[in-house]
């Protein structure tokens, strides 16, 4: 069986040399173009306007009378350096410069141009940036009680005076922080709620209150016979009264927020099919949930209704661990990122000019997955007035509202960004504070199904930002993100006819921005309500201890 042809690739000229031993001791300004081209140069091009002026045996200067492609001397530092331009002559005095050649002690090479240099300045960057992670990742230690801390004794001779306080060290280390005695006096008070101790209660007890019923009297002489087990429900500890207080309080308005599920079978099948999700375990879940909630006093009081809960149980398919677990990281980082999760009106105000410069909003209508689609224009960011918080506020703000829906909840969210017609200043909104936090929430605190991610003609200054971020994300993840040359393309992958009219839909894109105006304003109130019932001061207070 034959092996199939390979396509030889071009080399790039940026990489190659060429010189001729026998005319490097005599090259000088009256020569240095008929060494250039030599038939062995592959710089140059034997069908330019040179070689036909030098076949018909006339002067140079002919070339200015004459159009097409020529070489000129263009700079000449005897006896070390010169250099060559490759030009198109449109006229005697037009021209346009295709490449520059300098030779150096004799030795052609091809100069290069403006983007390669970028490109290979960025790509420096970016590999010393992923040692100096990498490196840093080295030193990165977690304890159970302190939690994350840098350790830059990895590697270091370790003397006497060190091995001193290392002992000191860990004399001083508690073997727990107040945090986790708190946990485990949570899970102790759920299992003995679940199986209560049996109480041990006399036999002559139980007798004597069967003889009160039936009007006898009991003799003493029954005091020494074997004891009876009674099962009665026990009190729980101190936290877990705590616990109770505010599930009794919770349940007085449990009602208020259970959910109907109104769902096309469409939905409900894919429900069942690719999240393990059905009536009974939604339910059961749902209790389960808000059982934990109330025996953590930092957010006991926070919204716990069937649909905010949903979120993050469909997000992570009804794993109650891994569910609870974004939960509370959510809640958290909302409190260490409050510059994107800060609702209020004087926020609110400026993101919402953001949004009507038609930065970012949602397609009108799902695709045939029922996925909700969010598309952002950057090139409509003016990078004078609005900040990186600002744009990630606004797309925060966005999901927020369309997750508040069982649909979105259940097929996804697919993110078109066109990056067409960006500039270095929107590249520059972007600090490394940002991209550190951005890539914090997205592996943390990630609410909602992320089905897709198209990045539409991403420049090439840009595109190693991509690659960082990439770095910083699941192979679950990196598999969903695609890079696609322009609009067009993109039109092949997804429904055109689901984009505004501007982009070949039939729905103008000022109607579809009014229309989720509309659905954004009446559920505002949800939105901002999941910014209260935290006590950040207990939430600080722990976290100071377990340090």
């Amino acid at each position: 069986m034959s092996r199939p042809l390979s396509i030889p690739h071009p080399e790039n000229p940026l990489h190659i040399s060429w010189h001729d031993s026998n005319w490097i001791p005599f090259l000088n300004a009256s020569n240095v173009m008929d060494y250039f081209s030599d038939k062995s140069n592959s710089f140059y091009d034997r069908t330019c306007n040179n070689e036909i002026v030098k076949m018909q045996r006339q002067s140079m200067e002919q070339l200015k009378n004459m159009v097409g492609v020529e070489y000129i001397l263009l700079h000449v530092k005897e006896p070390i350096l010169y250099v060559i331009r490759k030009q198109h002559r449109h006229s005697p005095e037009d021209t346009t410069p295709l490449a520059d050649y300098y030779i150096i002690a004799g030795r052609v090479h091809q100069a290069p141009d403006l983007a390669s240099v970028f490109n290979s300045r960025i790509l420096s960057t970016v590999h010393n940036l992923e040692q100096a992670f990498d490196d840093a990742i080295s030193y990165a230690k977690f304890h159970p009680t302190k939690g994350y801390s840098w350790d830059f004794s990895v590697g270091k001779t370790i003397t006497s005076e060190d091995n001193k306080e290392i002992k000191k060290e860990k004399a001083r280390e508690e073997p727990s922080s107040q945090f986790q005695r708190q946990r485990v006096d949570m899970l102790l008070g759920e299992l003995l709620r679940k199986f209560p101790i049996p109480q041990i209660v006399p036999q002559e007890q139980v007798t004597k209150a069967d003889d009160e019923k039936s009007g006898t009297q009991k003799n003493d002489t029954n005091k020494d016979q074997t004891p009876t087990i009674k099962q009665e429900p026990m009190d729980t500890n101190t936290n877990d009264s705590v616990g109770s207080q505010n599930q009794v309080k919770q349940d007085n308005h449990f009602n208020c927020f259970d959910l109907e599920m109104n769902l096309e079978q469409s939905f409900i099948i894919k429900a069942q099919n690719e999240l393990n999700e059905t009536s009974d375990i939604r339910s059961q879940s749902l209790k389960d949930f808000r059982e934990w909630i109330a025996k953590h006093v930092y957010f006991a009081n926070c919204r716990q209704d069937d649909l905010f809960l949903l979120q993050f149980l469909r997000t992570k398919k009804f794993r109650f661990d891994k569910s609870t677990e974004l939960f509370e990281n959510y809640l958290l980082l909302k409190h260490s990122v409050p510059r994107w999760y800060d609702f209020t009106d004087g926020v609110f105000s400026r993101m919402w000019a953001l949004y009507e410069s038609k930065v970012a909003y949602p397609l009108m209508e799902r695709d045939k997955e029922g996925r909700r689609i969010i598309l952002v224009q950057a090139r409509n960011v003016d990078h004078k007035i609005f900040t990186a918080s600002d744009c990630i506020q606004l797309l925060t703000w966005i999901a927020r509202v369309i997750l508040e829906e069982e649909e979105t909840q259940i097929s996804g969210i697919v993110t078109v960004m066109d990056q067409s017609d960006i500039t270095f200043g929107h590249l520059r909104l972007f600090s490394v504070k940002d991209a550190i936090d951005f890539v914090s929430v997205i592996k943390q605190g990630s609410v909602g199904r992320q089905k897709g991610m198209y990045i539409v003609a991403l420049p090439s200054f840009a595109s190693f930002m991509l690659e960082v971020a990439k770095k910083a994300t699941n192979e679950k993840l990196k598999k969903r993100i695609h890079v696609v040359e322009n609009m067009d393309k993109l039109m092949t992958l997804l429904d055109p006819s689901l984009f505004p009219k501007e982009l070949g839909g039939s729905i103008p894109e000022i109607e579809m921005m009014e229309s989720f105006k509309k659905t954004a304003f009446q559920r505002n109130d949800l939105v901002r309500s999941i910014q209260e019932g935290v006590d950040w001061d207990r939430v600080a207070f722990d976290g100071d201890n377990s340090s």
